[in-house]
Formats: C-alpha cells, structure tokens, sequence
C-alpha cells in the first residue's frame, strides 16, 4: 500500500456499518496493529496512514478475495480449527518477559474477544529482538478483566512457565499483537509462519 496524499474532511463521505463490541475490539485491535506498522517504514516527509486508510485497503482487498471464490459455504474443516484454536502466543520484549511472564506467572493487559477467550488453554510468549522467538508456554488458571480497562485482560498461569524448543519468527507473520494457534503447533512448528 502506497502513502497517500492527504486530503481535506470533505473528500471523505461517511460509511458506516454496525458491528457487536467483540467484533469491534478485536478489528480495531487489527486496525491499530497495521497502521503503526504501515507508519513504521514511513519517511518523515511522507504522508502518515491513518485507520481509514487501512479499514478502506483491507475491505477493498477482502471484496476482491471474496468475489474470486466460486463459493461462499462454509467448510467444516475451517470451523473445527477454529475451534481448536486453544493458545494464544504474545509478543513480549525481554525485560517484561522476565519481570512478568517468567517471575509473576501471569501476563497482561491483553485484548481478547469474549469468542476467544472461553476457548483458551495456552499462553505462549514470543520474545522481541534480540531473540526473535516464542520459547515459553504456560497452561492457563484464569483469566480475569483488568481494572483500568474491562476490554483486557489477565491471564495467570497453571504454575510456572516452561521453556520449549525455541519457534523462531518466520518471513510472512508479524509478531506486533497477539496471535492464535494450536497448541499441538507449537510441538512442531519451525517457524512462526506455520502457527497460522
């Protein structure tokens, strides 16, 4: 997607469309995630992407996907991995990984739709540069709302945390949020990119 020039109030009409508060959170939760990392290879002098920017490129994208399948019925294999989806892998920077993750046996804040949450069994924490790489997992106790915001959350850990075979970061998934995965994945995934 190429920097735009930018453009007055007037040049955009206004679209809207209603959505439930879990779809809401976790889309613009995806909203955010894109367009800071769409404005991180942005040059100073370029124009920055706003949310609108990117709500507009993913749903002209997503049309196009959409109108290229000969079906719109839904597959039984893509609602039984959704089901499955029972971990949640977290990105974390080294410090909070040991200061939290490792010492407090818990992570948070975290965002997480009400959808997903009931289904989770697993956290995994991926570790940022200098290590590039998910080596922890816990089994989940609870998870409980945050005070400062009820829209995140808690997760405390069935015990300590323990190290795996480390799953380094691939080429085609990003590790700026939280992502979901198998937890049987994690036993064999080399690389990031087969978790999704």
């Amino acid at each position: 997607m190429k920097p735009k020039k930018k453009k007055n109030k007037s040049d955009y009409p206004i679209m809207a469309f209603r959505v439930d508060e879990d779809s809401k959170s976790e889309l613009m939760a995806e909203v955010d995630r894109l367009t800071n990392l769409y404005n991180d290879n942005v040059r100073d002098d370029e124009y920055l992407f706003r949310k609108n920017d990117i709500i507009i490129e993913a749903l002209r994208e997503g049309l196009k996907l959409l109108c290229k399948k000969e079906t719109m019925k839904p597959s039984c294999t893509n609602k039984n991995r959704a089901n499955s989806l029972d971990t949640i892998v977290v990105p974390t920077r080294a410090e909070s990984f040991q200061n939290v993750f490792i010492k407090q046996n818990c992570w948070h804040p975290v965002r997480i739709s009400k959808k997903q949450k009931s289904k989770l069994k697993y956290i995994a924490a991926y570790v940022s540069a200098p290590t590039q790489a998910i080596t922890h997992y816990a089994k989940i106790k609870s998870i409980e709302p945050t005070t400062e915001d009820p829209t995140k959350y808690i997760i405390y850990f069935d015990g300590k945390a323990k190290e795996i075979r480390s799953i380094p970061r691939g080429q085609r998934l990003t590790m700026a949020g939280p992502i979901y995965c198998e937890y049987k994945l994690l036993k064999s995934a080399k690389s990031t990119d087969q978790l999704k």
